[in-house]
């Protein structure tokens, strides 16, 4: 019995002292939040059609390589290059140019442009939708040059600005 009149009066100081110390409290949330920001990188290779054949047309490729977040629709346009002569995308050395053309597919049948955007290159459209996943994705451009029969020697350059629209 002793010890329990002892607990008791240790919890009545107890209490005793919580209430005659004055200290009241109050609460409040606090929200937590962080933003994901939708996130697209675009980087490509050089197409590098080589040597070309003085008859025949050369081919080559290059890679697009897209990392957009997850769940984020985009498409990839092609826009005209530098020395676009309508209707064809050329490279060029000292005022010459040689006519060249980008595709989507490996079968060269879709012309890859941006006829649904800038329109700079009417004569294709855009690739896509895709879907971003987080991770590099790659898709290929197929790439066809004209023949160099009777132009002047040298390297023949053009710049193709890549754009992913989403």
């Amino acid at each position: 019995m002793k010890n329990k009149h002892k607990t008791m009066q240790l919890l009545i100081l107890i209490v005793s002292a919580s209430i005659l110390s004055g200290q009241q409290q109050v609460t409040t949330n606090l929200d937590v939040t962080a933003v994901v920001p939708e996130a697209v990188t675009v980087s490509a290779t050089t197409l590098d059609f080589g040597i070309l054949d003085a008859v025949n047309t050369t081919d080559g490729t290059a890679t697009i390589t897209v990392n957009a977040s997850p769940a984020i629709n985009y498409h990839i346009a092609l826009d005209a290059g530098l020395n676009y002569e309508s209707p064809t995308r050329n490279v060029e050395f000292d005022k010459e140019l040689i006519q060249y053309f980008l595709y989507k597919d490996a079968a060269y049948t879709e012309e890859w442009g941006d006829s649904d955007y800038a329109n700079t290159y009417p004569l294709g459209s855009s690739a896509g939708p895709f879907l971003g996943t987080g991770a590099e994705q790659d898709y290929t451009v197929y790439g066809r040059a004209g023949n160099s029969v009777g132009l002047m020697t040298g390297t023949y350059t053009d710049t193709v600005t890549v754009t992913v629209q989403f």
